[in-house]
């Protein structure tokens, strides 16, 4: 499974976010759910303005510097096909998940 992070600029309208992507078939190796988690984890620290980055602290915490802003917009892309209607049920679970971790309106299926 690839997970890349990119930032996008779109000339037409001159806005630039930055997004995950990840490009796999919707099976349960894949662990899309933990790609899901994880978003909602980073969103939630970064409205709460608490440590985005675990265990930094002290002099390494103030050297580095976060753009909460940014985490609170970025996006999940969940790009990938269906083998099967088992995999075809697991995406219609994955996207009612994303809404049940706060973050369905933050993910592109």
């Amino acid at each position: 499974m690839g997970l890349v992070l990119w930032s996008v600029f779109h000339p037409s309208c001159f806005l630039s976010h930055p997004f995950l992507g990840i490009l796999s078939q919707f099976r349960p190796e894949k662990n899309h759910r933990l790609q899901l988690d994880a978003l909602a984890l980073a969103k939630r620290r970064a409205k709460t303005k608490g440590d985005v980055i675990a265990g930094i602290r002290g002099k390494a915490a103030a050297a580095v510097s976060v753009d909460l802003s940014v985490i609170s917009s970025a996006r999940l892309k969940l790009v990938g096909s269906c083998r099967n209607a088992d995999d075809e049920a697991r995406l219609e679970a994955l996207k009612k998940y994303a809404v049940e971790v706060g973050v369905g309106d933050s993910v592109d299926w």
